[in-house]
């Protein structure tokens, strides 16, 4: 199990104006901490990254390779906003090849 997340560097230089401090870090221990807390709960052997890119959707597809299953959580954008907003989830199930579970956590 890969749990894998994308910084487009406009974010990197917002969240980094915002929070101060090695934005790259805090988002790779962020990750980190979400691969750990899922093996130990499902009991699976999980690794992290996280990916740097202005395209989201098509990083997404690219790392997952040509086997197994994406599984994604999503904002639940819907109405004028997804339409103005685009959809890293709606773009990942377009372009993917491969299954994709998509996850609405709860708020």
């Amino acid at each position: 199990m890969w749990v894998v997340s994308v910084v487009t560097p406009g974010n990197e230089r917002s969240a980094q104006a915002h929070l101060g401090g090695n934005v790259e870090v805090m988002e790779a221990n962020y990750v980190r901490r979400l691969a750990r807390d899922a093996a130990t709960e499902f009991g699976v052997q999980a690794e992290f990254e996280v990916l740097h890119t202005e395209d989201t959707a098509e990083a997404i597809v690219d790392f997952a390779g040509d086997d197994g299953t994406i599984v994604m959580t999503t904002h639940g954008r819907s109405g004028i906003s997804r339409l103005f907003g685009g959809s890293v989830t709606t773009a990942v199930v377009a372009q993917s090849p491969r299954a994709v579970v998509i996850y609405r956590p709860e708020d």
